[in-house]
């Protein structure tokens, strides 16, 4: 009974897990003092957009669903996911003690506009500490990642390209409310991917997880 207990329902301990190295992740940021600059003269041309505090919220809302969801739909991608998630942790903690980083592009917000006043609660929320890699470009792969493994998701035609829209425009958005550098961004992508090969056991494939044209491709005669 115990046996069928942990194999139907084991795998939820993985959220209490993820959370812990969340709050564990937070404190080393926050008391770790940071010494290189990761900033660049490439992130000065890069426009301070407010609006893109939209899909940055949306984020945080998208990666809590997603992780309940897959938690409740399947198993093994669930783990695949945790897993991915908790290393991807452990590395940026490793790397923030041995590279402890900052940036210094936040501008000073003074209107009192809604976009404005989100942009400011992320600021005050987040320190500008340990940036690189970035946590939400980690967060944002591992759940395009987790959620194209899925198979009934991987298979709809109109999800999986909402899907890819919303990996790009949610990674852009710590950009332009300079949230973080390019070199943030950059170096979350290289880890994300590594972790790819790493917990899938395979090279990312563009065909199959959401980068791609969509649509059935033409029969060449």
């Amino acid at each position: 009974m115990f046996k069928n207990i942990w194999k139907t329902y084991g795998h939820y301990l993985f959220i209490p897990l993820i959370i812990f190295f969340n709050f564990l992740l937070n404190w080393l940021i926050r008391n770790i003092e940071p010494r290189f600059m990761m900033a660049s003269s490439l992130d000065r041309s890069v426009p301070f957009l407010k609006v893109f505090v939209i899909p940055y919220f949306l984020w945080m809302i998208f990666t809590i669903g997603v992780t309940v969801f897959l938690a409740i739909k399947t198993r093994k991608e669930f783990i695949q996911f945790s897993t991915f998630i908790v290393t991807g942790q452990v590395i940026c903690m490793l790397i923030y003690l041995i590279y402890p980083n900052t940036q210094n592009l936040r501008p000073e917000v003074m209107s009192n506009d809604i976009f404005s006043r989100m942009i400011l609660a992320i600021y005050r929320r987040n320190l500008v500490a340990n940036t690189a890699p970035s946590i939400h470009v980690l967060y944002t792969l591992a759940t395009h990642f987790g959620l194209m493994k899925y198979e009934p998701f991987s298979k709809n035609r109109y999800l999986t390209p909402l899907l890819y829209i919303f990996t790009l425009v949610s990674i852009l958005s710590t950009l332009f409310i300079k949230q973080h550098s390019v070199m943030d961004v950059l170096s979350g992508i290289i880890v994300s991917f590594l972790l790819y090969i790493l917990i899938y056991k395979e090279k990312p494939d563009g065909n199959k997880y959401g980068f791609k044209k969509f649509g059935k491709p033409k029969n060449i005669s």
